[in-house]
Order: C-alpha cells, then structure tokens, then sequence
C-alpha cells in the first residue's frame, strides 16, 4: 500500500491483539499479523509510509507486541501453548531469540532492559529480561510460584516495574535489581491501562461505579480525574503507545465547540491530555487497529483496505488544565517502593502500611499439654470452641475410636504475666462419640456433635455439674448430615445450639433429669415448612448475644440454585426469611454451589469458600461497588490447602505450603482483612506467619470476639504424648 486515505474496507482485518506500534526517534514502526505472517513496516517523520513492508515471521501468530527500551525496537511474537519470539525492528533479518515463556507477550521496561512477560509451559506467569547486547543467550525465566494471572497492563518506573490487575485493583512491583516479584500495591479497580513516562505512573479506567473513564495515580488516594464515557469498547483496545494511551470517548469535559454526545479522539499521557480538534456522530475508521501520538497528530492505522494499510491522521490540541494535569499532584521526590510494614509511606500514596501488611501481634501464646494420661496413641481429632466471655478455649479431643475429652484453655494472665497450664474439662469425657463435626459452649454447657455407635449424627451434651444442671442422654439428631453449628444463646436457662442439617435447623437444648424427663424437647424449623427443598449447604453468622443470621444455598424445584437467608432470634417462635441481595438471589451453579458467608454488617463483604476434590482452595468477596456487588478473588497461597472465615474479625485465613526464612518446609499462614469495603486489599502475597515442619497444624478459627482468633494444635516433634496449643493474633493495617 501507498498510505494516507481512501479505498473501502475489502480485506481482513486483524485483532487488535494482532497489532503493534512503536517508535525509535523519528521512525515509527507498524507490526501485524496478516496472511499467516508478521508483518513490519516502517513510517517516517511526514506520517507517511517509508518502506513497502516486510514479512518478518512466517508465523499466523495470536499476539504481537512491540516496545522501544533503551534505543531497541524490540518486537515480540506469540501464540497459545507456543514459545515467545524476540525480534529488533533494526535487526529484522537475524534470527530471532526463541524465550522459554509462551503464549501472549507483554513487554516492559526495566531500567535499561525489556521485560518479556508470559506463561510457562505449566501456565504459570513468567518472565524474562533481555538486555539487547550482541550474541546474548537465552536466560532462564522468573516463574510466579504464587498463582498470579496474567497482568491487564504494565509499565516502567524509576526503581522498577509494574504489573496492574483490574479487577482487583492490584500492581505488583517487580525489583530493578533482581526483576523478582516482592509485594504488591493497591492501585486504583476498573479495567485499564497504566500511564508511564518511565519515572512516575498513573492508572487510567474505566471506573466500575460511574462507567466513566478516568485517571488515577498509581498510588494515592487523589479523586478520580474524569475525562469521558466508552463511546464503543473497541475504541478502548489501542495497544499502548510510549506508556500512553490512546482512547475514543464522549468526552465529560469542556471544549470550545459543543461536543455534547459526539466522539473524540483522546490521548492520555502522565503529564498531559490531548484531544481530537474535531469530533464525530460516529466513529469513523471502524477497521483502526492502531495509533500513534506525535505532537499535535495522532496516526491511525486502517486495515481492510485492497491496496494494504491506510495511515489516517487526525490533529490534535492538548487540554488545558487548570492547575496540576488531571488535578494530581505527584511527587517527584518519592520513589514506589513496596510497603515494609514499618508505618512508613513507601508506596507514595500518603498512608503508611495501607491495607498491606498483617503481621502477629504480640500477644501470642504457646502452652504444652497431655491430650490424655491413659492413651498413648496420637488423637484422631481436635475441635475448639470459643466461650461467652472470650476468656478461654474449650477444646475437644478424640483420643480413640469413639471417647472424647475436653480440655479447658484459660487466656486470661495473672499478676506475673503467665497464663495458667491447659487443664481438663472436668467430667467431659464422652464415650460412643466418633467423628466429630462440631463442639460449641453455651453458656455453662458444651455441645459435641458427632456420630454414634451406628453411624448417626448425635447431640452429646455435657455440664461440668451435672448434678445441678443435669444433661439430656446423648439424642440422635435424624441428620443425614451436619452443615453448621453455633451457640443460639448462652442465657441460663436458654443455653442452646443452632445445628443446621440438609432438611431443618434444630434449636438444641441441654436439659435432662427429672425437671425435663426425656429430655428438653428441641425446636425444629422444616425447610419444606419454608417452601424450601433439602438444602446443600449452611453457614451461621452471629449478630449479637442471640440472634443469627443463617444462609443456606439449595437447588429449587426449577432445577436452579437458589440462595435464601434467615434471621433467627433465640427469643422468638422461630427463623424470619429475609431477602439476599440480587446477585445471590438467583446466582447459577458456580456462584450458587459453594458456601457463602455473610458479614455481621450486611454492607461489608460476603465471603465463600470454596473446596473443590482436585484443586486447591479458593476464596472470593462479594463486595459492593455502587448500587451493585461484585465476585472478587482473594489472592493468598497458589496451593491453599484450607481456608476459614473469622467473622467476628472480618479475616480470611489460608493455609498451604510454606518456607522458613532459612528455607525449611512449613505451614505458611496468608490473612486478608475485609472489614472495609471500597478500599479492600484482597491480595495477600506473603504469609503472615510460617509454622515450621513438614506437618500441617490443626488449626481454627474463632467465631467470638477474641485477641488471640487463630489456634493451632501442634504435636511435639518425636513425642505421641505432649501437644503444643497455640494462639496467634495477626493484625492487619487498614486501607
């Protein structure tokens, strides 16, 4: 083709992932894929075409990418489950450097060296740096161990770069030095791009409440600059140019002519914004697949033409800002660094440790203890329970096939600062009790529930006085299996459990002997009374001394999963069904399948776990944006092995494979905070705390208000005989 204007569309026309640009002092370079081929061709300082063009790769490639670091044009090309190849746009008929990462290319700076960003052969994100020098080898990838996805953009700072994720609102920061992933930033949510003039960065979205698109720092909490509304989502996919972005909007901000509902041309840089001098009722080069800003022009790349690419130049006008570009105020004199949990502002957004960083408290503790004196083998299980007062533990040990004992965890120190040994739950020793599901304290009375002798889900009471507060006989519940269990109230005379089972939720009361003969008689609530079917599963949320919220997920006569919530008050006949919000009305299979937990403020984020056979386990966060709530991953271990909600502290906690500082295997435990809402850190790229060993601790997680909400279980390395009960306290900054 010659270039410039003219011809109707008669010919292919490439993704826009299939096309690249970049520019090296007065040449701009154009890279496609067209014909089975890469193409690449060169446009010169009049905006013209220089060269006929050039079939760089025999290759029908998915993917191009192009990027000028350091004086190199480099070009990358890629396909899925295919090895990235590296080209220099000055260099086009040398062999290209074949990288061991595959799939679709994403290029960086790093100082003076590019960043080519893609998959391993496991799918794993990897990277690797090149530095251009003559006959340079091959260098072996960085490969991400803790399951990030592929980044939506990236850029180059001063002391390193940036890898932003969207959705979540996070950039990861990767080291000048080492090029190492170490930690990650929240940076503003909404699909986007970073800006980047090499030192400083900013984010420009699509900000999920108004559907505006607007500018954001990188790091800070300035309000969003807005410059306009997606006039037509491919006029969003522009591939970068020069660590600007260029964009069609209906723009939000004044001009001298009325613009009023027409499109515009806009590029978005770090320190200025320019705009199309003239705008249109509709697009009107549908089949651009490229740009490039040059001063006060702006070069579209058309496809589809008979005679090749046509170059389309549309003038420009910078926007005259009233004060600082987009009203931010950035500064000069601090570099982003990742945040070290120390309270100082390394990530110069004005707030120290903001949202990122969750370390132990001080107030942990460590006690040994004997599960039994007559059994030497190692039990078969632990539960733990939280206590009224939050004053102490009660746990639950199976020491064999079907006996149970319990202990008593004071958390209360004396004068001296210790905390008194872990003594036996007097009288609790429960025998013909197998596998436990649940044990819960109400008020003087604990709950275990387990299965019997044949098998059956059972209600085993037990009271340390049960001459003055006589129990009922153990009490088969008619489950076919247990969901969730939590105290209902602790009041003396009240002191019962909620238990959740597939077809009723039972009130459980303790009472037996004569003043109740047979047994207090429990409350019982049938699902099919609630025009509801056998549900698949529960999850109990206090709200206050005695009241509960109950969410439970079910699939509907319809053969659709339903979602419905109840609010049950231990002083009433029995549970009120409440609404849910919209998206778990009426969620699918995949939403709807695995548990959900409401917060005890049904503002703040719902939490579901979810622990598929042959996977590991993954969390999300139903959170609110707007009149509208949205899924959200919670990024901790890439192997979760468990994962529990602390309702009470509005904390995840995950658990998975670990290492110590000195490299030895252990338990690592990642903690995410989700008590505010907007402003959510759902990434929590390294463990709060390891656990050393290559044994995993039984560990739990309170449901109370409690100092110390995460205890372990830990048996002593070499000894069947002593146990070590720990509790941890990990605190998390707030955003």
């Amino acid at each position: 083709g010659r270039g410039g204007a003219g011809g109707m569309p008669m010919g292919p026309v490439p993704d826009f992932a299939q096309v690249a640009t970049m520019v090296r002092g007065e040449t701009t370079y154009l890279i496609w894929v067209e014909a089975g081929a890469v193409w690449l061709r060169q446009v010169g300082p009049d905006g013209t075409f220089a060269d006929d063009g050039l079939e760089l790769a025999a290759v029908d490639a998915d993917y191009v990418a192009a990027l000028t670091v350091d004086g190199i044009p480099w070009i990358a090309v890629g396909s899925e489950g295919q090895a990235i190849a590296v080209y220099k746009a000055d260099e086009p008929e040398s062999a290209p450097l074949v990288l061991p990462v595959q799939g679709r290319p994403q290029l960086t700076a790093l100082g003076r060296r590019l960043v080519v960003i893609g998959q391993s052969p496991e799918g794993a994100l990897s990277w690797v740096t090149l530095t251009g020098e003559a006959d340079e080898l091959v260098p072996e990838p960085l490969v991400d161990e803790g399951g990030l996805p592929q980044p939506e953009s990236t850029a180059g700072i001063g002391n390193g770069a940036l890898l932003r994720y969207g959705g979540p609102g996070q950039c990861v920061f990767l080291d000048d030095d080492t090029a190492a992933a170490q930690g990650n930033f929240p940076c503003v949510r909404g699909a986007g791009r970073l800006l980047s003039d090499g030192q400083r960065a900013l984010v420009a979205y699509t900000n999920p409440d108004t559907m505006a698109i607007a500018v954001h720092p990188a790091f800070g909490t300035d309000n969003p600059f807005n410059i306009g509304f997606g006039a037509n989502p491919d006029l969003l996919q522009f591939a970068p140019d020069a660590g600007r972005w260029i964009v069609g909007v209906q723009s939000s901000l004044p001009a001298a002519d009325d613009r009023q509902g027409l499109v515009e041309l806009m590029v978005a840089g770090v320190d200025a914004l320019w705009r199309s001098e003239e705008a249109w009722n509709a697009w009107p080069w549908p089949t651009a697949r490229a740009a490039v800003h040059e001063g006060d022009r702006t070069l579209l790349f058309t496809f589809g033409h008979e005679d090749g690419v046509h170059i389309e130049v549309v003038p420009m006008t910078a926007h005259m800002f009233v004060g600082d570009p987009y009203g931010i105020e950035l500064d000069d004199a601090c570099t982003p660094e990742v945040e070290t949990c120390d309270g100082v502002d390394q990530d110069c957004d004005g707030q120290g440790d903001n949202g990122l960083c969750c370390e132990i408290a001080p107030n942990s503790t460590s006690r040994l203890f004997r599960p039994s004196r007559d059994v030497a083998t190692p039990p078969l299980q632990f539960l733990v329970s939280d206590v009224e007062r939050a004053d102490a533990y009660h746990l639950g040990v199976r020491v064999s096939e079907d006996r149970w004992l319990g202990k008593l965890a004071h958390m209360r120190r004396d004068a001296n600062g210790s905390l008194p040994d872990i003594l036996e739950l007097e009288r609790f020793d429960i025998r013909g009790a197998h596998e436990g599901r649940a044990l819960v304290a109400a008020g003087g009375f604990n709950l275990l529930v387990a299965r019997n002798d044949a098998g059956e889900w059972t209600a085993f009471w037990h009271h340390r006085q049960p001459d003055l507060r006589p129990v009922k006989d153990p009490e088969v519940l008619g489950c076919t299996d247990i969901l969730d269990v939590d105290v209902a109230d602790h009041s003396g005379n009240n002191a019962s459990a909620l238990i959740i089972c597939p077809d009723r939720i039972i009130r459980a009361y303790p009472d037996g002997g004569p003043d109740w003969p047979g047994g207090r008689p429990n409350h019982v609530i049938m699902f099919a009374d609630q025009q509801i079917p056998d549900i698949s599963w529960a999850r109990i949320t206090r709200l206050g001394v005695d009241i509960s919220n109950i969410l439970v997920g079910y699939i509907s006569s319809g053969g659709s999963w339903r979602v419905a919530s109840f609010s049950y008050a231990a002083g009433a006949a029995g549970a009120m069904q409440q609404g849910v919000p919209a998206e778990l009305a009426d969620p699918g299979e995949f939403n709807g399948s695995a548990p959900i937990t409401q917060h005890q403020q049904v503002v703040r984020p719902y939490v579901q776990i979810r622990t598929p056979d042959d996977a590991p386990v993954s969390v999300r966060a139903l959170v609110r944006r707007g009149q509208a709530r949205e899924w959200l991953d919670i990024l901790t271990s890439a192997d979760a092995r468990r994962a529990e909600f602390a309702i009470s502290e509005s904390k995840v906690v995950v658990s998975g494979p670990a290492a110590t500082p000195d490299g030895s295997p252990g338990t690592g435990f990642w903690v995410v905070a989700i008590g505010a809402n907007d402003e959510l850190n759902l990434w929590s790229t390294e463990p709060a705390f390891v656990w050393p060993g290559e044994i995993e601790p039984y560990w739990f997680v309170t449901r109370g208000p409690y100092d110390d909400f995460i205890s372990l279980l830990v048996p002593q390395p070499g000894n069947a005989v002593n146990w070590q009960f720990v509790t941890r306290r990990v605190d998390c900054v707030a955003p």
